[in-house]
């Protein structure tokens, strides 16, 4: 028949009577809410009418907590959708109330019948007795069942000596070894998994079997739980097993160096990113020309300045009209103070850079384009973060091959070196300053809660509480003494080392910056110098326009006065009257003369102006190449800066997440305890509930086990990146974003809405952090536990602690149960010498049973259960204490024999011989 049983759909019914009965039912009741046995119903024989007769039902939650009620038998077989049901009579010799015939079983029968019939009952007579216990009449056993005699002894295990329990001295230490052996019997242990009776098959000829069981129950939560806290301990950095055979980690020597190198590694390599790329003035090679090449460029320059002089000269015109007209407008309409320009925009003297911060890209633009450039640098600064403490190649450099940090391992066969710490490596949020600060000194100081690599935030308080210093409170002197400390202790991290740089490079941008300022002033100053034009043409300009201006009044009057004269009849001028009466030769000489002064000063001037623009050229080649370089420069760090800005803030958020992560890879590791209660009672020697108490070396041995499986090359991808990607689901879950964690890095940082900020703040959060993220990795542990019986026999269940009489103690050595299945034999105080020579005190190794048992909410503890069998016997094998019978009359002693010669005479009815009894069958029990 099968033993195994199935919780959800099996039954173990028990019908009892009488006052140790009720005991036994009591007794269950206290083991079922102490979360010691499970499942099963009671039904008590006097007051079992019909199905709808109410019964006790005892049963232990999914989460061990227990459930103790009573209701009509038909719903409870509905309500748990019985498919099979057990049936366990209690019959209880020497008691005349305690003994159940199957005449009183029908009524439960028929019930039982209505609701379930067929192969799917079980029936089982289990028969309690005591050594010299009274008996009338025959045995109770049953037709049908399995009959079973419970051995009225007691022992540590079968290789001991027994104890009986006699019947005129049982105690509460019988009940207690009754419901032992029941539940050892029924399978009712909690984290039982089969019943040894149901392996049995049903009696047959009023035979029956002895019966004992050996029931031992260690609890190992506790060992569990230093287990647990040893496997997922990442106080210490885990050295890594490496994939390659022969090559092993080991700490740095100097996690001070080893964290700065690491970080100026990086840095490094990412410098060009961060800070842009510099231009350099580039000056001209020396050309050589010959006279007659130069000449000519000169005349064709000349000639050609000549052309477009005219057409110069009138967009200048147009141009100087233009202007004056708007400033015109501008002042007599508008006025300077105004917002509004007539005509158009137009630079001011000396805001080169103004009018370059408006004709380029808008602030925003840059900060996200900024924030998009550095993604990159930060999913390398998390990487090597990691590969600092797990030594595992990823990617740390500008290439797209994964490689490892220089500090970690130099060459492809040195020695491999990791951090000893995650603090060493980015400090988790426990170790800001500032949480538990006076209220008087956030309410002057402000907040704290400052991570030691913000080394700006650093700063910035530090000035904050030295502004406080003379401020009168006591508890800023002592909160500087504090944070000077807290300085101190964290000031060697990587990512202190990494924050140092940027800070660095900012102030050092910020210098360059300042100087490409006045080199661009003086280089711009110097340019208008040059764009100058010479002093001999400005001479001849000046002439030019004295010639051609006097030339053109001088006209402009004499035309006037021969107006007047015709028209007005005025008299004419003296001059005019002379020049009129001039020859007309002279006339031609003196204005031919006039305007060939005019032209020759406007080509003279012309020939300058050349001549100055060829030197120009050559000259503004060199000095505008420097020029330009500069403000591209100034543009370029212009833009570092703000790199810097929006990567600093990219920075502290990474630092944020990645620190926690590091620190706490697998969250705050949870201790789940169901606790199972430990009777401090007398429990009889067969029944042992211990506490397993191993010594430290034997939990850090078999913890280092699964250390060794868990904490291998790049193990923190799981447990960070994975982190991440929990963290991520919550935050996006709340914003409605779509960001994955390979974006995360591009994404605006601390001080914004963006999505690395979110994260952060999520992935450090109280309710991110008190996650178990462990949970997953742990019940693989706890299923090879389970599994594997050797990894936890060895030495991790001892010594056991347990209670005599209320008190602790160690127990004393005692052979395993699966080592002694078939050892021992019951005692012989039960058995009639019939029954000694017959054998019912042997064991039947074929029905000898050993469970073990995992305990349902421990993985180290166990339960194991032996079972012990006897042969088939009668009920004359059994020695009871028959009642005494009424003494002889004196007519039967009177005629009994004095002597051998005694010749009896008929006998009496009563004395004639009796055929011998002969019981039917002769079947196993």
């Amino acid at each position: 028949m099968d033993g195994q049983l199935n919780p959800d759909t099996t039954l173990t019914v028990f019908v009892g009577r009488g006052r140790i009965s009720h005991g036994i039912r009591q007794t269950l009741e206290d083991f079922t809410a102490t979360g010691l046995i499970q499942d099963l119903a009671w039904v008590d024989a006097d007051a079992f009418a019909s199905s709808s007769s109410e019964v006790t039902y005892l049963s232990l939650c999914e989460d061990g907590t227990p459930q103790i009620t009573r209701e009509p038998f038909n719903t409870l077989v509905a309500r748990l959708n019985i498919g099979r049901l057990h049936l366990g009579v209690i019959n209880v010799v020497g008691l005349t109330e305690g003994a159940i015939s199957s005449v009183e079983l029908q009524e439960l029968l028929d019930a039982i019948d209505s609701i379930l019939t067929g192969p799917r009952i079980e029936r089982t007579n289990l028969m309690i007795s005591a050594v010299d216990a009274p008996l009338e009449g025959d045995l109770p056993t049953l037709r049908g069942y399995t009959n079973l005699f419970l051995a009225p002894e007691d022992s540590p295990g079968p290789e001991a000596a027994t104890v009986p329990f006699h019947f005129d001295a049982l105690d509460n230490r019988f009940t207690l070894h009754c419901v032992a052996g029941i539940a050892s019997l029924f399978g009712l242990w909690e984290g039982s998994r089969s019943a040894p009776v149901a392996r049995l098959e049903p009696a047959s000829g009023g035979t029956f079997r002895m019966v004992r069981a050996f029931y031992r129950r260690i609890d190992g939560q506790e060992v569990q739980a230093r287990l647990k806290a040893r496997i997922f301990d990442t106080s210490h950095n885990p050295l890594p097993q490496l994939n390659r055979p022969g090559q092993v980690t080991q700490y740095t020597e100097d996690p001070v160096a080893f964290t700065e190198n690491a970080a100026e590694d990086l840095l490094a390599e990412f410098n060009e990113r961060i800070e842009g790329r510099r231009a350099d003035a580039m000056a001209e090679k020396t050309r050589h020309m010959k006279s007659t090449s130069a000449l000519g460029k000169f005349l064709r320059v000349w000639a050609k300045g000549m052309i477009n002089t005219p057409a110069r000269f009138l967009r200048e015109l147009k141009g100087e009209t233009r202007s004056l007209l708007d400033d015109t407008v501008q002042s007599t309409i508008y006025g300077k103070g105004s917002r509004t320009h007539v005509g158009g925009y137009r630079a001011e003297s000396g805001g080169t850079a103004e009018v370059e911060a408006q004709r380029g890209p808008r602030q925003e633009t840059l900060r996200l384009e900024a924030t998009r450039e550095l993604g990159t640098l930060w999913a390398a600064y998390a990487n090597t973060a990691m590969s600092l403490l797990d030594a595992s190649p990823r990617h740390i450099a500008e290439s797209t091959e994964t490689s490892y940090p220089r500090v970690v391992r130099e060459h492809a066969e040195g020695d491999v070196w990791v951090a000893p710490s995650a603090s060493v490596v980015i400090p988790g949020p426990d170790a800001n300053f500032g949480r538990d600060l006076p209220v008087e000194v956030k309410s002057t100081v402000g907040g704290g809660d400052i991570a030691p690599y913000d080394l700006l935030g650093v700063t910035d308080y530090e000035r904050r509480l030295s502004d406080q210093r003379h401020g009168g409170q006591r508890e800023v002197g002592r909160v500087i003494g504090e944070f000077k400390q807290w300085q101190e202790e964290n000031s060697e991290s990587f990512a202190y080392f990494f924050g140092r740089g940027l800070v660095d490079r900012r102030s050092r941008l910020e210098q360059r910056r300042t100087a490409l300022g006045q080199r661009i002033s003086e280089l711009e100053n110097h340019r208008t110098e040059v764009e100058e034009t010479g002093a001999a043409a400005g001479v001849f300009r000046w002439l030019g326009w004295v010639f051609m201006s006097s030339l053109v009044i001088f006209a402009a009057l004499w035309g006037s006065a021969n107006l007047r004269t015709e028209y007005f009849d005025e008299l004419l001028w003296g001059w005019a009257a002379n020049l009129n009466a001039a020859s007309a030769t002279t006339k031609w000489w003196m204005f031919g003369v006039w305007a060939g002064l005019w032209i020759l000063c406007w080509m003279t001037q012309v020939a300058f102006e050349t001549r100055d623009e060829i030197r120009f050229r050559h000259r503004r080649r060199t000095v505008v190449s420097e020029l330009e370089a500069a403000r591209v420069n100034r543009r370029e760090t212009d833009r570092a800066l703000l790199r810097l800005d929006v990567g600093y803030r990219q920075f502290l958020s990474t630092s944020q997440m990645i620190g926690a992560l590091l620190n706490e890879p697998f969250g705050r590791i949870r201790h789940p305890r169901v606790e199972s209660t430990i009777p401090v009672n007398t429990m009889p020697e067969s029944v042992v509930f211990a506490e397993a108490a191993p010594g430290c070396a034997a939990v850090d041995a078999l913890a280092d086990t699964f250390r060794r499986d868990l904490y291998r090359e790049g193990w923190l991808n799981d447990y960070v990146l994975g982190g991440l990607a929990q963290a991520m689901q919550t935050s996006e879950a709340r914003s409605n974003g779509k960001t994955s964690v390979s974006e995360v890095f591009f994404t605006s940082g601390r001080g914004s809405q963006g999505a690395l900020a979110r994260l952060a703040d999520t992935v450090s959060g109280g309710s991110f952090r008190e996650r178990d993220r462990g949970k997953e990795k742990w019940r693989s542990i706890t299923r090879q536990l389970r599994d594997d019986s050797r990894l936890n026999n060895a030495n991790i269940l001892s010594p056991l602690q347990i209670y005599r009489a209320g008190k602790q103690e160690t127990a004393s050595p005692r052979m395993p149960l699966d080592q002694v299945r078939i050892v021992g034999a019951f005692n012989g105080e039960i058995a009639t010498e019939k029954g000694r020579v017959e054998g019912v005190l042997d064991l039947d190794p074929t029905y000898c049973t050993y469970d073990r048992n995992s305990n349902t909410f421990d993985a180290i503890g166990v339960s194991e259960v032996l079972v012990q069998i006897g042969g088939p016997a009668f009920q004359g094998d059994v020695a009871f204490r028959r009642p005494e019978r009424a003494t002889l009359s004196e007519d039967i002693l009177r005629g009994m024999p004095v002597s051998e010669d005694f010749q009896s005479p008929e006998r009496p009815t009563m004395l004639t011989p009796q055929p011998r009894h002969q019981l039917p069958g002769t079947g196993e029990f």
